[in-house]
């Protein structure tokens, strides 16, 4: 799993684990930080989750003006034509009603998982997978998970995500959390697919 789902990954691997199954590795990609945290008032922040959002969204779609502020762009209906309109102006799909509602679907997946994050951090689990993992991060994962979750250094860092397994192989991947797992998941990071394979061998 990558980033919630690297988190996602280790509870269903100790999930299964308590019902017998056999599960033999666990390899998560610059996971989000294993709960608690101190700072959770982006939760409480619906605009500014979802600009947010939006914002991370386009990039991975192609926007080279992924920065852009959204100003006053709420989380629903606008921020679905604004991320529609981006992408026209990218060259990256056309504007139409029918894209206007696929990009409103997928930030409905990205609006989940803001939920799915609430619930954890607020959860505060420490009940994770207790067998051999590869834990893969990237080199700015402090930065990244500072400025969008407002984390702190310690929370982000490579030790706190050692509780989300028996870490047998570690590896650090240049980039931001963004870079790092769009890398790994197309497998063009050479270093991930080498380690990986010698993990799962």
């Amino acid at each position: 799993g990558m980033s919630f789902g690297g988190l996602v990954a280790s509870l269903v691997a100790r999930a299964a684990k308590k019902l017998d199954a056999r599960v033999r590795r666990l390899v998560s990609i610059d996971p989000i930080p294993p709960a608690p945290w101190t700072n959770a008032a982006f939760l409480n922040d619906m605009h500014g989750s979802g600009s947010s959002a939006a914002a991370y969204y386009l990039r991975i779609c192609g926007d080279p003006k992924w920065e852009k502020a959204f100003g006053a762009v709420g989380p629903n209906d606008e921020l679905a034509i604004a991320c529609a309109q981006s992408l026209c102006a990218a060259g990256v799909r056309p504007f139409n009603s029918y894209e206007i509602i696929q990009t409103k679907r997928e930030m409905r997946v990205m609006a989940n998982n803001y939920r799915l994050t609430a619930h954890h951090v607020r959860c505060e689990c420490n009940d994770y997978f207790d067998g051999p993992a590869m834990l893969v991060l990237a080199s700015e994962r402090v930065a990244f998970f500072g400025a969008v979750y407002s984390n702190t250094a310690d929370e982000s860092s490579a030790e706190a995500c050692h509780k989300l397994g028996q870490v047998e192989k570690e590896i650090f991947l240049e980039g931001d959390h963004i870079d790092v797992c769009a890398g790994c998941a197309m497998m063009r990071e050479e270093d991930f697919t080498s380690t990986l394979a010698a993990f799962l061998a």
